[in-house]
């Protein structure tokens, strides 16, 4: 993904598909608002063709839960590359 209107829109679907997903498999995310300068100040090279994007972010509320990041890491990952690969 190489510019901030697909960065959004693939964003937004992991973030809905994630919530709607089996019981088992959800994945509660949050998303963030980023500007085009926020994505230059970290040298992001990628198209700044809208004036904001969502990007994901997640927090983990307790120290418990450290031991799912590689589950919940997983699942997100997948269903990034499954929607990326309907994007194409």
């Amino acid at each position: 993904v190489r510019d901030m209107a697909t960065i959004d829109k693939v964003s937004q679907q992991i973030f809905e598909r994630s919530a709607k997903a089996e019981r088992a498999d959800q994945v509660h995310l949050a998303t963030y608002v980023m500007k085009p300068d926020a994505f230059s100040k970290r040298r992001f090279e990628i198209e700044l063709n809208a004036p904001t994007a969502r990007i994901m972010r997640s927090v983990l509320m307790k120290p418990e839960h450290e031991t799912w990041v590689p589950a919940l890491h997983h699942r997100v990952e997948n269903l990034a590359k499954q929607i990326i690969g309907e994007e194409k």
